[in-house]
């Protein structure tokens, strides 16, 4: 039911939006996060009552625990990159961004990713691909999206949400 809603309301904003100016438009785009990931969604949000630097830290410790390298970082900007590290599954590597936006009530993280098949340098598949919700599961593009869930998740953010970034 409360999918149907969620439905119901995007697509008469978007029936809106078709007919109303750039700046609506906009705020629909803005609008589309949802609680659960969509087809194609690539950026990850959470929502935490922590302040920016508090996030800030603790994102950085949790990538550390993890293994990961911190290729680019930058509290004062608060962004952390890492480089490509091995997912659960060791055929794809993945490289997160992270951005830590201050907000009145604290702090929202934005994740995205990029991922990678390193023995496929000289086929297709070569190449970075931005990770998204989409494929099946057990597929690389899946995988990658699990892994970057995996640690978005670890944050333990009171809030989470999804949306398809352009």
């Amino acid at each position: 039911m409360k999918l149907l809603t969620l439905l119901f309301t995007l697509a008469s904003s978007l029936a809106w939006a078709q007919s109303s100016t750039p700046t609506n438009k906009l705020l629909v785009a803005i609008a589309a996060s949802v609680n659960e990931p969509v087809k194609r969604a690539n950026v990850i949000t959470l929502h935490t009552t922590d302040s920016a630097s508090v996030a800030y830290t603790k994102l950085a410790r949790l990538l550390l625990a993890e293994g990961y390298v911190l290729e680019k970082t930058d509290r004062e900007l608060g962004f952390i990159n890492t480089g490509y590290y091995h997912a659960s599954n060791r055929a794809i590597e993945v490289a997160l961004r992270f951005v830590v936006v201050p907000q009145r009530t604290g702090a929202l993280i934005e994740v995205r990713g990029m991922s990678r098949i390193p023995g496929m340098s000289n086929t297709l598949m070569a190449g970075d691909s931005p990770i998204e919700y989409r494929g099946m599961g057990g597929s690389p593009t899946m995988l990658a999206w699990e892994t970057m869930t995996r640690l978005a998740t670890g944050y333990k953010a009171p809030g989470i949400t999804y949306k398809r970034q352009l």
